[in-house]
Order: structure tokens, then sequence, then C-alpha cells
């Protein structure tokens, strides 16, 4: 008996060793970006092509996790991996475009008290604080805000008397240099195969998308959009968020100027699903943002990146967007940085036209 089921044992394993040797030893390209790597989709079909910029050294010194304001600097931004990303994010192309210094803190670690409760922040206030935060992560972070509250003007304009670092961008290509004999790797994409024949794509976190047009990444399957499941998860939010969102933003705003020197600035990133929605083959998926509602767009100093965004992708800029990535390219960064950077500019230009008047 026991030999006929170790007889058994080897047939069913054989096939499987087999397959894993193959694909571990046909030469895999290394996972570069976080929704290949999550997914185990494979970098030969949604990696980027082309170049991508970064900084050798960040101009921005950086703090992560429970830390306070207890270093001065003119930039305090409260956001998440699109700001934190040391090698070239928004803000260190933004630092590279005006000179101003900056620190960023995760939201998620702490509120705004960790600012403004500071001995530092009554006696040294940075110019700005810039609250930044993806679409998915709304729900999570203001659900609790209440739904009505008094709104109120900004009561500190941006600054905009800054010079350019014109710190140099390093060029750099996606690493292509096939990996063999990691099993690891080969592992991931044979569990991503496999859950696809058996239409288990409930059990993956990146999901695909067909597209309209194959003109908006750099990737191989460029008619594809690879896409995290939770930008589906807005389908299922209360109608009545925006109004906690805004209420929010205004609450931590209002602490923020209390001091009337600190400006406060928003920055919502929209979810790659929904900056793409003009292209999806399958309308469900389309447009169930909320960064369109008036109550968000009429936030005081707020950057509108959806719609900026989906206008430069519509003209023809291709990887806004990494293609096996949830977060913008090195050129998406530089191009929201500038937006940032006008949008400071407009701001003062309005408030030297006020005093003339």
């Amino acid at each position: 008996m026991q030999r006929f089921y170790g007889s058994v044992l080897l047939i069913v394993m054989t096939p499987a060793v087999l397959l894993m040797n193959v694909y571990a030893w046909s030469g895999l390209q290394p996972f570069a970006t976080d929704l290949t790597r999550v997914g185990g989709f494979p970098e030969e079909d949604f990696g980027w092509s082309g170049i991508e910029y970064k900084f050798a050294e960040p101009p921005v010194p950086y703090i992560k996790g429970e830390g306070v304001y207890e270093a001065y600097t003119d930039i305090v931004v409260f956001g998440d991996s699109f700001s934190q990303r040391k090698d070239s994010s928004w803000i260190s192309h933004f630092v590279n475009a005006t000179g101003l210094s900056a620190q960023v803190m995760h939201y998620d670690q702490g509120g705004i008290e960790r600012v403004v409760d500071t001995d530092l922040y009554r006696t040294r206030p940075p110019r700005v604080v810039i609250f930044e935060i993806l679409e998915r992560m709304l729900l999570k972070t203001f659900r609790k805000e209440p739904v009505e509250c008094r709104l109120s003007d900004p009561g500190v304009l941006l600054p905009a008397d800054f010079e350019p670092l014109e710190i140099p961008l390093v060029e750099y290509l996606r690493d292509t240099n096939r990996r063999y004999g990691d099993y690891k790797l080969a592992a991931k994409i044979i569990r991503n195969r496999l859950l696809l024949l058996a239409g288990q794509e409930e059990k993956i976190k990146p999901r695909i998308a067909k597209l309209t047009a194959d003109t908006l990444f750099s990737h191989r399957k460029s008619g594809k959009l690879l896409y995290f499941k939770g930008d589906l998860e807005k389908r299922e939010w209360p109608e009545n968020l925006s109004s906690k969102i805004r209420c929010g933003l205004e609450r931590i705003r209002q602490q923020t100027e209390a001091n009337s020197y600190t400006a406060f600035a928003v920055m919502l990133v929209p979810d790659k699903l929904s900056i793409y929605s003009p292209w999806l083959v399958d309308s469900s998926k389309a447009n169930l943002t909320l960064l369109d509602d008036r109550i968000l767009t009429t936030i005081p100093h707020s950057l509108d990146i959806r719609t900026m965004a989906a206008r430069e992708v519509e003209h023809g800029f291709v990887d806004f967007y990494l293609p096996g990535d949830t977060h913008w390219s090195s050129k998406g960064d530089r191009q929201v940085a500038q937006w940032m950077v006008e949008l400071f500019r407009a701001n003062s230009e309005l408030n030297q036209q006020g005093s003339g008047e």
C-alpha cells in the first residue's frame, strides 16, 4: 500500500517539479514594480520600457513612522508612499524646483497634532503643510468625520518666493537581465497563471482591465491595464463620504493655519483606475472616482490631479502611472511637482492682485 501511495505521489509531483524547473531556468526578468511583484505578473509582460529618472541623492530629508515636527523645514508633507519614495517622488522634484526644504511624515501614523502641538511649531513653524493621500484610502482616513461643518476661506496664502536648486537627474533603465534558477520568482508566476486559468482572479490582488487604446503605456501588453483591486471598493462607499472628507480636511486646515503663518495645501491622489477610466472597455469599472464631486473640487489650495493627469494622458503622456505599479512614473512625479509649483505661484499672484486693488 505504501508503495502504491508513493507511486501516486511521484506521478503527481513530477509534473509540478518539472514545471517549476522549466520556469525557473527559462530566465525570468526580476520584479521591478509593486503590482507585478504582489500579483506574480511577469515583468516581461507588464514592465515599463524606456527611460526613467531619479536623484542620485534625493534633496529631501525624510521623517517616517511616528516622528514629530522636531527639525525645521519650509514644507511638512503628511503623505503616503507617493511622497515617501526616496529615489524619485513628487516632493523631491518640488524641492528641486523651488529650493524649499521639506520633510515627510505618514498621515496614518498619527494626526496633525504631531506637528501643531510641538514646541518647534510654536516657535518656528513650517511655511506650508501639505496633506497628500491616495484616493482609495479616503474612506479609512475620514469615515469618522462629521458630515456637516463650518467651512471658511483659507487664512494663509502659499509662498512663491523660491529659487530652483537645479540638481541634475540621473537616467536609468529597468533591469531586464534574466534570473536563472530563481524558484521563488518562478513560483509566484506559476501561481498567478494557474489562478487565472482556473478563473480565480479574485484571489489575486492586482487585476487586469482591457483598454480601448494601446498607446497609454510602454509595456509589451499595452492594451491591458494592471491595477489594484482596492480601486473597485469605491462602488460600496457611502454617498456622504465626500462631505466627511471635506470636513476632515477643513479641521486639519484650521488647526494648521491657527498660527496665521502656516498655509495648508491638499493633494488628493487619484487611483490608477480613476485616471484611465476613459479608456476602459468595461464601463462598469469606469468613473468610480469621487474626486469629481464638487465639494472636493472647491477645497482651497487643492491640486486637481485627476483632471490634469487625464488630460495629459489624452494628449499622449505615456506611462503617467507605471504599467506594473500603483504609483506614478518618475515623469509623472515631475509633472505633478510642476503643477504644485504653478499652484503656489498662482496663489501668490492672486494675493498680489488683491493687494493692488
